[in-house]
């Protein structure tokens, strides 16, 4: 018994410290001058896009000004974030916009959580119009349905999260191993909502990461029916890695590799790479005299 006792307190102070560091990474990161420079021109490129709703036609989508979660990893060279255009407060899609100081590319994935579809104008004209989400919907039939009190809801939001498991398949050319991983959950979900127009009561979105980097997303609504609430669920790619997920052990998602892509119009996925700026060129070594 006290061995048991002692490896619970063990998980729980581990699970602590995690929540901690993650927390305290994020902020290091909000505060580091080279790191804002890299998010504002992020942030800047993505304004320079245009997304407009099938339906309903009057209804306006806005970019987030600061992404909701931070990527930086000193080892790949990536450094960017995840952010999120919105319509009435109910997630549109998630961009995760990235700088590779050591492939030098300029990269930009795209999901949609939307059930319809949409359009999103790029820079140089070109349309990325899906024709379906990149959320592939999860029946919650058997769940406890949604409680009425805001901090026991997000408890449960955050234990239906917790039921998926997601591994991702990395290979980074035809010739190179395979590397899988399982990916981590954060402890807190990446954003939080609700949207009146679209009758979500309440929203989260929850990271699942390799590293810093968020390669999927589960979506968990709290939505009103005529029956009360009730749960509405999904979880999506955010990577073109292979990845499949898992809900209670039963395989809800398997998606193929497509990190040969190259964006179609109608595809589910948008992803582009573009060449590095030379704004974040390092400065040349001075000559000797």
């Amino acid at each position: 018994m006290y061995r048991i006792l002692l490896c619970f307190v063990g998980w729980i102070w581990g699970f602590v410290v995690l929540c901690i560091g993650v927390v305290a990474a994020q902020d290091e990161m909000a505060e580091s001058p080279t790191h804002q420079k890299v998010v504002t021109y992020l942030a800047e490129r993505l304004n320079d896009q245009r997304l407009q709703l099938t339906a309903p036609a009057d209804a306006k989508v806005t970019l987030g000004t600061a992404p909701i979660f931070r990527v930086n990893n000193p080892i790949s060279g990536a450094d960017g974030g995840v952010f999120v255009w919105v319509s009435d407060g109910k997630p549109v899609a998630l961009s995760k916009s990235l700088l590779n100081s050591k492939k030098r590319i300029y990269s930009l994935t795209t999901v949609s959580l939307w059930p319809d579809t949409f359009s999103m104008t790029q820079p140089d004209g070109t349309i990325w119009e899906p024709k379906s989400s990149t959320l592939t919907p999860i029946m919650l039939t058997d769940e406890p349905p949604p409680t009425d009190q805001a901090s026991k809801r997000l408890m449960q939001m955050k234990g239906l999260a917790e039921s998926f498991s997601i591994e991702v398949t990395w290979q980074i050319s035809i010739v190179e191993p395979t590397s899988v991983y399982v990916l981590r959950m954060l402890p807190r979900p990446i954003y939080r909502y609700t949207s009146e127009r679209f009758g979500v009561v309440d929203g989260a979105l929850f990271a699942f990461c390799q590293g810093t980097n968020p390669e999927a997303i589960v979506q968990v609504e709290a939505i009103r029916s005529d029956d009360g609430l009730e749960w509405r669920c999904g979880v999506s790619r955010l990577t073109s890695h292979a990845l499949k997920a898992q809900y209670r052990k039963n395989e809800v998602l398997k998606a193929v590799s497509i990190s040969n892509y190259r964006p179609q119009r109608h595809d589910n996925y948008f992803n582009n790479q573009l060449n590095y700026p030379k704004d974040f060129d390092p400065a040349p070594a001075p000559n000797p005299q």
